[in-house]
């Protein structure tokens, strides 16, 4: 890992129990027709914590050079996407964390990291995994990650290996070659004790070569 996902895991490995909202989905089915909404807000309130401790991270005096002219967005629009690796018709996307210049700016050498995160024990990746894919072809992100908490840690690996390698079979076929080595997943679940268990950060092509 370079050291911007180093710092983003060292900020994902101090947000706390309480946001991983676990309690929530023990109760999901009695949220009846909110259960999305209920799913999102959880998203939010996640992201937003580990945004703060990345963001603290990124002030302090030994990293000043590191992040020298870059910013960390939280929930920004990103619309520029390629319909032939993004399948599902929307009209924008919003990541829940992205390290850049501005929202403005397209220059490689400034897109840094692209993050999705899942609070959802069963997550659907799909779209996830299109939306990080398009951000390292078409916007050229140096990285991508997918961030899961709450989800079991070998079924998530076999769904998204079946997933990864379906795609890189159907975009080889439209000749986009995918860097599967520059996108990463960090997961985590929280005990019953309020303890978290952290997985080491492990890309996608070390998930398909397994």
């Amino acid at each position: 890992m370079n050291e911007y996902l180093q710092d983003l895991f060292s900020a994902f490995q101090l947000v706390d129990s309480r946001y991983y909202f676990t309690e929530v989905f023990r109760d999901i089915d009695n949220y009846h027709q909110e259960q999305e909404a209920v799913i999102q807000s959880t998203e939010n309130s996640f992201s937003a914590e580990l945004f703060r401790h990345w963001r603290n991270i990124m002030e302090e005096n030994h990293k000043i050079d590191q992040y020298n002219n870059l910013a960390l967005d939280f929930d920004v629009r990103k619309d520029w996407f390629d319909y032939r690796i993004i399948e599902n018709n929307k009209q924008s996307y919003r990541p829940d964390l992205v390290l850049h210049l501005s929202q403005l700016n397209w220059e490689p050498e400034f897109q840094k990291v692209y993050v999705e995160v899942k609070t959802n024990p069963n997550p659907f990746v799909k779209d996830d995994i299109q939306k990080i894919t398009n951000a390292i072809y078409n916007l050229q992100f140096e990285r991508g990650v997918f961030i899961s908490v709450n989800s079991d840690f070998t079924l998530l690996t076999n769904l998204i290996r079946n997933i990864v390698i379906r795609e890189n079979r159907r975009l080889t076929q439209i000749q986009i070659n995918i860097d599967w080595n520059r996108i990463f997943l960090f997961h985590s679940t929280s005990n019953n004790n309020g303890t978290n268990n952290f997985s080491q950060p492990i890309s996608f092509l070390e998930l398909i070569n397994e």
